[in-house]
């Protein structure tokens, strides 16, 4: 019963590591650093697929299931045995492969594109992003800072430009009732 549990536990794994290697790249549209783990296990995928290496894990699952009596993988391994003719037909395979290769390079260059605006906007790297001078992160307009520190960098702004902004409020609470009431 043990060796079943751990060589189900083993498949989950392979699973979830499948998983991150086709999508794991859209993390780096949110942390830019995720882009490094991804693009070591993109690499690692490209090399067992492109020179027919063994999985390690493949190998562990099949001695588990062994000792619990059950039968091993597909000569052929993870893929063929749990995803190939269930999640697509086999004759499909380079279509899946191209597939997911199109998914990772999407990903890939939306972080890219998303990691460039914000350095353009001053936000990437320097750690004056939008979260730490009062934006939401969102491509929203930044909100006026309660923050001491950053309350003065305004103050330096040409006296034109601080007529369009509105007036800071003690609360954002506050500051909806004042609209509410008008």
């Amino acid at each position: 019963m043990l060796y079943r549990i751990l060589a189900d536990a083993v498949m989950l794994a392979h699973f979830l590591f499948l998983v991150y290697l086709v999508v794991g790249g859209f993390l780096a549209w949110r942390w830019p650093k995720a882009w490094f783990p991804h693009a070591a296990v993109a690499a690692y995928g490209l090399v067992i697929t492109a020179y027919g290496f063994v999985c390690p894990l493949t190998p562990l699952e099949n001695d588990l299931r062994g000792r619990a009596g059950e039968d091993g993988l597909e000569p052929t391994g993870f893929i063929d045995t749990y995803i190939e003719g269930v999640v697509y037909p086999e004759e499909h395979t380079l279509t899946a492969r191209a597939a997911a290769a199109v998914v990772i390079a999407v990903s890939w260059i939306g972080a890219y594109l998303r990691h460039r605006r914000r350095r353009g906007r001053g936000q990437a790297g320097t750690g004056t992003g939008s979260r730490t001078a009062g934006g939401s992160g969102t491509g929203s307009p930044p909100r006026r800072s309660h923050d001491p520190r950053t309350a003065s960098a305004s103050s330096s702004e040409p006296t034109v430009m601080r007529w369009f902004r509105p007036p800071a409020a003690a609360h954002h609470g506050e500051a909806r009732s004042n609209h509410a009431s008008a």
